[in-house]
């Protein structure tokens, strides 16, 4: 699965609108747009943006699972 394809999934698996993650990740709804297209890829900091909260939240998770 390409960077845009899943970047697309996942946005909607947590039901954001493309203006919704824009602002989340301080970037405009069209840099989204092109990213989902695949017209333009994230900069490093933007992609930092969308890891980070996914990994604190997974490695919270194994913490307070044990």
């Amino acid at each position: 699965m390409e960077l845009n394809e899943k970047l697309q999934e996942l946005r909607k698996q947590k039901e954001l609108t493309q203006e919704e993650l824009a602002e989340i990740l301080f970037v405009s709804r069209t840099a989204i747009s092109k990213w989902e297209s695949g017209r333009g890829y994230p900069n490093i900091d933007s992609l930092k943006a969308c890891i980070m909260p996914t990994a604190m939240m997974q490695f919270s998770g194994l913490i307070t699972s044990n």
